[in-house]
């Protein structure tokens, strides 16, 4: 094992490279990489991503309540990091990354490398932390690709957080948090949560073939009539809008009574060009509730229900 002096980074950023945006943060990867898994608490935050063949990299990241220490995160880092130090063959410092970064570069014997790079935003109280894995005939060059994430890197405080990967992108509110997620074939849904009340996004492919033999609104109806934690009223298509309306006899669902939710909201959209609908619907309390939404991307003037 040896340890050589600081490299600098000057490889060109590579160009074909898809924006992904997560719960506060977004960043450049390769278009080739997709979210394989993620987990979250009240304060931290890891997502994974792999492509065709390998698991490629691991990020975690957290907005602390308290102010970090720089000095104290490195200590650790550079305590975590010794068993990995003491296996390369060799370790590389990599320079030339942005302001508040530090990164090492490992090599294997067996052909295998790992980047480490991690950066600390005192004023923000925010800090993030990449592993990159690649293997031995993996045709991606590690320190580019280190110096793409830190320079690509946002943090989004604002009041609407992005939200973005694989071909789908849109914007919610801030205070909805990720309750749960659901990527199937052809179907992609996320579902948020504030103060009891839940929001509910999906976005479907192949628009032609579920459109086929019933108009836009139809469909939408008969789906969310069918979906757990929106049953409760009849939903329908009513010419050019999609209607929730209470049923009379029918008992209180247990959806309604654990939320003390009884209102809902929905709205669809169906994208000619891109062959996707995008279906929305929001399970709520009070008509001010929908307050809650201004800036929501999906374009609240085509949503439709009693308020």
């Amino acid at each position: 094992m040896s340890v050589d002096s600081e490299r600098p980074i000057q490889n060109p950023k590579s160009k074909i490279q898809n924006r992904f945006a997560w719960d506060g943060v977004s960043f450049s990867v390769p278009a080739h990489w997709n979210l394989s898994g993620y987990t979250h608490d009240k304060l931290q935050r890891r997502v994974e991503m792999e492509d065709d063949f390998a698991h490629r990299l691991d990020v975690e990241w957290m907005f602390s309540n308290a102010k970090l220490n720089p000095a104290t995160i490195e200590k650790r880092y550079m305590k975590s990091s010794k068993a990995l130090t003491r296996s390369a063959k060799e370790t590389i410092p990599l320079a030339g990354l942005p302001g508040g970064w530090a990164a090492f570069l490992y090599s294997f014997a067996d052909g295998r490398k790992l980047v480490t790079a991690w950066a600390l935003f005192p004023e923000q109280k925010f800090f993030i932390i990449f592993l990159l894995h690649f293997e031995r005939q993996s045709p991606e060059d590690p320190e580019r690709l280190v110096l793409d994430l830190a320079s690509s890197l946002e943090l989004h405080t604002g009041a609407l957080i992005p939200w973005e990967c694989y071909d789908i992108a849109f914007e919610v509110p801030k205070a909805f948090k990720l309750e749960k997620t659901e990527f199937l074939a052809g179907r992609k849904l996320f579902q948020f949560q504030w103060r009891g009340r839940r929001l509910y996004v999906w976005f479907f492919s192949l628009a032609d073939l579920l459109l086929k033999k019933r108009s836009l609104n139809e469909w939408a109806a008969e789906f969310l009539s069918g979906q757990p934690g929106l049953r409760g009223p009849r939903y329908e298509a009513s010419g050019s809008e999609i209607v929730a309306t209470r049923r009379r006899w029918r008992p209180i669902h247990a959806d309604q009574l654990a939320s003390l939710c009884f209102r809902y909201r929905c709205g669809v959209r169906h994208d000619a060009a891109a062959n996707r609908i995008t279906l929305w619907a929001f399970h709520h309390r009070r008509a001010r509730d929908m307050e809650q939404l201004n800036g929501f991307s999906l374009k609240l003037d085509d949503s439709h229900g009693p308020a």
